[in-house]
């Protein structure tokens, strides 16, 4: 069955992403190197602070905002047709500005600290894609990419996602349109865990044991770790689920994200609120079926 894929934001995550060999993702920049013992000041040639500058711009059929200096890097993009309600796009702006305050101001304390303590200060960096992964009548499914790094060893990658409703004119988490996230995780439990073993073992080279506890192996809770946004192969309806799984949690932190892709099924369906059930249909079994 085919699925609409979920398009990885940032070339540099790519690899990571799709599980092929992990690029390293954008560790930062060191502002701040050993001194003299004088108190440093933003005006010390060794501390190297520019002016931020902002822009908005078309970037494809996305609005972009970047935003950054040399001790962040504020990056945001949404899909332009996804925002032509002026709801939706209020509440993407008002995300914008509360992720990027919230950065500078933690990049700013952090830099500060560095600065006083004569240590090495790496740029933070926080970079957020918002894409339309399915739009059927009524409804559109968008889920978002992040990344941040906040100093440490690696930065961290996370997932949200959320429903359209064109004629409520509201923006609904994923998982309310469900009767419940245990209704829904029983439904797709059995087929994510073995899709996600198959995968693993695509990225690992050797098949996983289903039945192995170890870390790593066993299967993990698909809502617990997971964020599920819906997808469509048909533009009527709803067919497909992607749970989207972050580094570190479903193996090692160098094989990157998994996208596990399922399909709609009647177990599916009866964990659906009743009222959204027509947005939704069982997929269409899958050529390779046996």
């Amino acid at each position: 069955m085919r699925f609409a894929p979920f398009a990885l934001p940032f070339a540099l995550l790519l690899a990571a992403c799709s599980g092929d060999e992990p690029t390293p993702a954008p560790s930062g920049s060191e502002l701040v190197t050993d001194t003299p013992s004088a108190e440093p000041t933003d005006d010390d040639p060794e501390v190297r602070i520019v002016p931020a500058t902002a822009s908005s711009s078309p970037d494809g059929n996305d609005r972009a905002v970047k935003q950054e200096s040399d001790y962040y890097d504020f990056s945001y993009s949404f899909p332009e047709a996804a925002a032509s309600s002026p709801v939706l796009r209020k509440w993407f702006e008002d995300d914008i500005d509360a992720k990027r305050d919230h950065l500078i101001a933690a990049a700013r304390k952090a830099r500060d600290a560095a600065i006083a303590a004569r240590i090495p200060f790496r740029r933070r960096v926080l970079l957020t894609k918002w894409s339309t992964i399915a739009e059927v009548p009524g409804f559109a499914s968008l889920s978002a990419f992040a990344y941040a790094f906040d100093g440490g060893a690696h930065g961290m990658t996370t997932f949200r996602s959320f429903v359209w409703d064109k004629k409520a004119v509201a923006r609904r988490p994923t998982l309310t349109l469900f009767a419940s996230s245990r209704a829904l995780a029983k439904a797709i439990r059995a087929p994510f865990c073995a899709e996600l073993d198959r995968m693993r073992g695509k990225k690992r080279g050797q098949p996983v044991d289903a039945a192995s506890k170890a870390e790593f192996e066993a299967c993990i809770e698909p809502l617990g770790e997971g964020t599920v946004a819906l997808a469509s192969s048909d533009d009527l309806h709803f067919d497909g689920l992607t749970v989207l799984v972050p580094p570190g949690a479903a193996g090692p932190y160098v094989e990157g994200s998994y996208e596990v892709k399922l399909p709609v099924t009647a177990a599916v369906i009866a964990a659906i609120r009743p009222r959204f059930r027509k947005a939704f249909a069982v997929a269409p079994a899958s050529p390779n079926a046996t």
